[in-house]
């Protein structure tokens, strides 16, 4: 990154780093790739406890505290140590398709808004989604 950017600006490019797979831990790869094969309790889980997989991506929970300050952290990283001109998330940043968010913390933060109500069965479901 560092030698991109000093060749870039040199020609008065810009360089945006680009945190492309946002939440997405792995493509392809049903156990969710390294991260989560390392910290299993990161991912997120559709409603049969499987690994949220759509479009064969591979889904981290973004509502787990540590995989938010995992993810501020290689922003902050990136910003602090070069010269970026900006970063730009992708659309797997900050989504989540909607069959996930069945794990127990998700489960739980559905609940404490909703007055205890579980998520619904059908990930379709309006109040779901919007939620």
């Amino acid at each position: 990154l560092q030698e991109l950017i000093e060749v870039a600006h040199g020609y008065d490019i810009k360089v945006i780093a680009w945190f492309e797979f946002g939440f997405a831990s792995a493509n392809g790869d049903e156990t969710g790739g390294l991260i989560i094969q390392k910290k299993p309790e990161w991912a997120s889980r559709d409603i049969d406890g499987n690994i949220t997989e759509k479009n064969n991506f591979y889904w981290l929970n973004p509502f787990h505290t540590e995989v938010k300050e995992f993810m501020i952290d290689l922003i902050v990283e990136c910003v602090q140590n070069y010269d970026i001109d900006g970063i730009q998330g992708d659309d797997r940043l900050p989504a989540l398709p909607s069959n996930g968010g069945y794990d127990s913390i998700t489960v739980d933060l559905y609940k404490s808004e909703h007055d205890g109500n579980p998520p619904p069965n059908d990930y379709l479901e309006p109040s779901w989604l919007s939620w």
